[in-house]
């Protein structure tokens, strides 16, 4: 009889990269994160758990007869606004097991670990963007809870593109032409002229973020009760110094004061060259702001040649009719290539169930999710 493997469950150092790159490639492949893969680099590995501004935990399992890293379980502990106080918060991350050693367990014991560490540092809530393989490990631990998926907004840009790579032959695809080829005229008529009318103010591409953004960040989206805490300093981190992918960021200021800023990327998903909206941020009252900051985004990745726009919010945001103007569809569930589930854990007893368990009252984007 086949001994029965043993594991060590340890915490392990952000500087074991060469041990943890071969779980990496065993679970996706050789492609790297600059070109569209999963795989990062050792410099954006080190971004993020080692030379960010956040404290990390990576938790990993071990093959006790070989020592290789089999499993990994990663947490970046973060701040988030509930109302008007700040508490803390833990970002789940990249877990993974090795496919050879897949349904032992091994999901459970690094979340037992790391959930251990978290009450240790008096977390209050705990979020996580799992991917397709890790979701259904979620759905089997009960105390997280699928608070809702991210909604979609798309653009579409190469009709005959997307429905080669995704929608179905014959007449459902030719009449779904149609449909689709006369709503992007319509859009067209009014996007193809379009004109920044505000006045007073001036458009700038960002490549560093100063303090003045930090009011912009605090303010801008008091109406949403749950946020994730951005400035500066997580803005630089996370959309100017990332080493592997290259983001694109512009703002509209008044007098040298930032009234809005959008974020955008693109990245091969689905087949298509896809425009991305990563980071949205903008007073909710000003319509006209969020209606130009898409605008100029969209105009940034029409100029990249991208197939379509996408855009995946959560929450009851301020900013679906300046995507509707802007030629964005939301795109109804069941037509979705994949889901983007967001699932969180409430440690604390004092948290307000009815806000936090409300996804209306939350406001999370794209770029909230590690792997955008």
């Amino acid at each position: 009889m086949e001994r029965k493997k043993e594991f060590v469950i340890r915490e392990a150092s952000p500087t074991e990269w060469d041990n943890i790159l071969p779980l990496y490639t065993a679970c996706y492949g050789t492609v790297s994160l600059s070109e569209g893969g999963r795989v990062p680099s050792r410099k954006d590995w080190e971004w993020c758990y080692l030379n960010g501004p956040y404290k990390t935990k990576i938790f990993v399992a071990e093959d006790k007869d070989t020592g290789s890293i089999v499993a990994l379980r990663p947490i970046v502990f973060k701040e988030m606004r509930v109302g008007d106080k700040y508490i803390k918060a833990s970002h789940f991350m990249g877990v993974m097991t090795h496919p050879d050693f897949r349904r032992r367990g091994l999901f459970t014991l690094l979340m037992k670990r790391a959930m251990k560490e978290v009450m240790e540092q008096d977390v209050s809530i705990c979020y996580t963007f799992p991917n397709e393989n890790s979701f259904p490990a979620y759905k089997k631990v009960t105390d997280w809870v699928h608070l809702a998926s991210m909604d979609w907004f798309v653009r579409i840009v190469n009709i005959q593109k997307i429905l080669e790579a995704k929608l179905a032959k014959g007449l459902i695809r030719y009449l779904c032409k149609m449909g689709f080829t006369i709503a992007n005229r319509i859009f067209s008529l009014g996007l193809q002229k379009t004109k920044l009318s505000l006045k007073d103010f001036s458009v700038e591409r960002i490549t560093h973020f100063d303090e003045s953004f930090n009011k912009l960040c605090d303010k801008a989206l008091e109406g949403q009760m749950v946020i994730l805490k951005k400035d500066h300093t997580y803005l630089n981190w996370r959309y100017i110094e990332r080493p592997d992918i290259k983001y694109v960021c512009y703002a509209i200021k008044s007098k040298d004061s930032p009234l809005g800023i959008i974020v955008v990327r693109t990245r091969n998903m689905f087949g298509l060259n896809l425009g991305l909206i990563v980071e949205l941020i903008a007073y909710s009252h000003n319509e006209e702001v969020i209606h130009t900051l898409i605008n100029i985004g969209t105009q940034e990745l029409l100029s990249k040649g991208v197939d379509a726009i996408l855009c995946l919010l959560l929450g009851k945001h301020p900013f679906s009719k300046g995507l509707l103007k802007n030629g964005f569809f939301h795109l109804p569930k069941w037509v979705l290539p994949r889901d983007f589930p967001f699932l969180i854990r409430v440690n604390e007893p004092a948290l307000n169930r009815k806000i936090i368990y409300n996804p209306s009252q939350w406001f999370v984007t794209f770029g909230d999710n590690d792997a955008v």
